[in-house]
């Protein structure tokens, strides 16, 4: 009755004894297991199980135990019709007194059996094998016990792995650990069934690593199937990515990435901080939105983005962005289409770039060109002005010369002299400002040129100005051309003069000090050590903090209407940058102003004037005079000036009249009296080749300005004689005169 009933299961069952020899078996576990006949009691498992599942047989027995006495194994049963049967089935032990194996009881799980024929699996099974070389992926089959059963390496596979090698082992020795650590963990995670994966890791060979990614399966029948792939190249897009990423948010510049109706889909915190918004709240708003259109300007270079935008294109352009607190900065703004694969806008990138410090320098710029283009008209206006002035000074001084003393003539002719005079001022000033006019620094005292200003000064503030002058012994003395420290103190002067429109008290004043420290000026740092100060200080209108900022700058004037050029402090700051100082200026509302100007100071005595120039006019003895100048007015003055005043004139119009007449007049010259730039041979080439035959020849520059012929031609200014233009007999004589004597020496 018991067998029968076993008999009808359709679940197969058998009992082994302790040696795995069969005991007994129902009708179902024969029909499975004896290959269509029955299986002869005594027969031991070990022989119905194909030779490669008898170590995993093993296994299971090896792993029951009185405390867990129940296993699972898999095995494949093959019939006379070469059909295969997958079958999972269960052992449980049985023990003595829970100590001592009697033996086993099999039950099957579950029971898969082919369809196909004999012929129809090694089909099946070429179709794997060529599944597998197909595969870019390392595949392999571990046993239960962790032994390598198969192993498919592609040909490309970026790490070499020795499959015949690994084949029956579990790959100690011949597997890196590295690789081994990851299997053994992946082993320990699908211990309870299931997939586990992927897990990366990486391995190093030479200066080149490879990073894999490794998957694990267990199969009913209690093995592992693994798949290791390459994603090196994914692992360094990756990166790639990170690194991008990480640009795109750290960037400087604000990124803005928008859809095709260019909205706002992803902006980066640069665009974010300045906007003014978080970020957050920028999403979905029209990029456009964020750019000024208030102004007539500005909507008009809104139009070209627009258009950009609705035609798909590129745009490049200076727009005015408006912050969230409305206000403004203008910024460079590049905006690119990103297409899809069927060319159509899927999306806009928009690089923006706040440039407000890039428009200030280029306004900058702008002011330098063009105060560079004025420098260099005003010079080439002084220039040929200067030559004007320079007749109209002769001619009126010889004029009133002549007239009679007192004569309405010759009070006529003192007006036009002193309105040329104040022209002369004018292009001096000019002269100045572009740097044109040759120096002529020398050793001089500070106190010395204020004491020599004294008197006109006075006339210069009239009667409801109270000047006082402060001379401190200890200012000591400076290097600097004396013209040009005098014009420094006159035009501080008038506008000490001209900030007291009701009278007041201007002071004149001179002392020393030493910088510990560099100190900040607005022409620029000025270096420690020791200075000569010459302050100018009234007690009128003021200043405020803005008209300070701009006063040194040319053509800026407090003047109203016509009352000044704006070239008196340029010109105050050009000259002392020049020397080496700087300028400084206090000044409040109402409290008066005090300009100080710095000079470094130098350990050497004031250069004294040549001796022996009389106060009057002086007059020649025969000297014979080479006068060389391209400009006829001006020859012709110098030339009737000089045979006035009792000296023999050889005149030319330039270098090569100059050289026959000099040849021809080889038994005596005693002046070259020549302007510095000349047609052809300039006027220092001149002055070499008459000097080189004439060692003792006196020389005499004229110049209205230079464009620096001297200092590059290797002339030293402080070794030469120079009179600038314009100049009137009684400067010419003295000129003369002063250069005959030095020669004489």
């Amino acid at each position: 009755m018991g067998r029968a009933l076993l008999d009808g299961l359709t679940t197969q069952v058998a009992t082994w004894d302790a040696a795995g020899r069969l005991l007994f078996g129902n009708a179902s576990f024969h029909r499975s297991w004896g290959a269509g006949g029955e299986v002869a009691v005594g027969t031991a498992l070990r022989e119905l199980l194909a030779p490669e599942e008898v170590a995993a047989l093993e296994a299971l027995l090896v792993r029951c135990s009185p405390a867990q006495p129940a296993c699972q194994g898999h095995a494949i049963l093959r019939g006379r019709d070469g059909r295969q049967q997958h079958l999972d089935y269960r052992l449980v032990a049985s023990y003595e007194s829970g100590k001592s194996l009697i033996g086993y009881r099999l039950e099957a799980l579950e029971s898969r059996q082919e369809t196909l024929p004999a012929a129809a699996a090694v089909q099946q099974s070429a179709r794997v094998a060529a599944l597998y070389a197909a595969l870019p992926d390392l595949v392999f089959v571990q046993t239960a016990e962790g032994l390598f059963d198969q192993i498919h390496v592609p040909a490309r596979f970026p790490y070499p792995v020795p499959a015949e090698q690994l084949l029956g082992t579990d790959g100690s020795g011949i597997l890196p650990a590295e690789v081994l650590r990851t299997i053994s963990a992946l082993r320990q995670t699908v211990a309870g069934g299931g997939a586990i994966g992927p897990l990366e890791f990486y391995l190093d060979r030479g200066p080149q690593r490879t990073w894999l990614e490794g998957r694990l399966v267990r199969t009913r029948a209690g093995e592992f199937l693994g798949i290791v792939r390459d994603v090196t190249l994914r692992k360094h897009d990756e990166a790639f990515n990170q690194r991008l990423a990480a640009a795109v948010e750290q960037s400087a510049d604000a990124i803005v990435v928008t859809d095709a109706e260019c909205r706002i889909a992803y902006a980066n915190p640069a665009f974010a901080a300045a906007i003014g918004w978080p970020l957050a709240a920028l999403l979905g708003q029209a990029l456009t939105a964020h750019y000024d259109g208030s102004e007539p300007l500005a909507a008009a270079l809104l139009m070209p983005l627009s258009a950009a935008i609705d035609a798909g294109r590129a745009y490049r352009g200076r727009l005015t962005c408006r912050r969230g607190d409305g206000q403004t900065y203008p910024c460079d703004l590049t905006l690119s289409p990103i297409r899809d694969p069927k060319g159509g806008v899927a999306a806009f990138v928009a690089l923006e770039r706040d440039v407000s410090e890039t428009v200030q320098l280029e306004a900058q710029l702008r002011q330098a060109a063009k105060m560079q283009a004025v420098g260099q008209l005003a010079s080439g206006v002084a220039h040929d002005f200067n030559n004007l002035l320079t007749s109209i000074l002769g001619y009126t001084g010889l004029l009133t010369e002549a007239l009679p003393a007192g004569s309405p003539e010759q009070a006529d002719a003192v007006e036009v002299l002193r309105a040329a005079e104040r022209a002369a001022a004018l292009t001096g000033q000019l002269l100045e400002f572009s740097r044109r006019r040759v120096l002529q620094p020398r050793c001089l005292g500070l106190n010395s040129v204020v004491n020599g200003l004294v008197g006109l000064l006075g006339r210069l503030v009239g009667e409801n100005v109270q000047m006082t002058v402060e001379l401190d012994p200890t200012a000591g003395t400076v290097v600097a051309d004396g013209g040009q420290l005098e014009q420094v103190l006159m035009n501080l002067v008038v506008n000490a003069k001209d900030a007291l429109p009701y009278g007041g008290r201007l002071t004149v004043a001179t002392s020393s000090t030493t910088l510990e420290a560099p100190l900040e000026l607005p022409q620029g740092a000025l270096p420690a050590g020791r200075y000569a100060v010459l302050q100018v200080a009234d007690t009128g209108v003021g200043m405020d903090l803005e008209t300070q900022r701009q006063i040194f700058e040319p053509f800026f004037t407090t003047k109203a209407g016509h009352g000044g050029t704006g070239l008196g402090l340029a010109m105050v700051a050009s000259i002392v940058g020049e020397a080496g100082g700087g300028v400084e200026c206090r000044s409040q509302p109402g409290s008066g102003s005090a300009f100080r100007v710095l000079l470094p100071q130098v350990d050497a005595a004031p250069d004294e004037l040549p001796p022996g120039l009389p106060h009057d006019l002086p007059t020649g003895h025969g000297e014979r005079v080479l006068v060389v100048e391209d400009e006829p007015g001006v020859l012709s003055m110098v030339e009737r000036t000089l045979r006035m005043l009792g000296y023999e004139v050889l005149a030319a119009a330039d270098a090569t009249q100059a050289l026959v007449l000099a040849t021809d007049a080889a038994q005596r010259l005693d002046l070259l009296l020549t302007d510095v730039l000349l047609p052809g041979l300039d006027g220092v080439g001149l002055a070499q080749l008459l000097c080189a035959e004439r060692p003792h020849l006196a020389v005499l520059y004229l110049s209205g300005y230079s464009a620096n012929v001297l200092s590059d031609r290797g002339v030293d200014p402080r070794s030469i004689l120079l009179l600038s233009k314009p100049f009137g007999p009684r400067q010419l004589a003295l000129a003369v005169r002063q250069a005959l004597l030095r020669s004489r020496r």
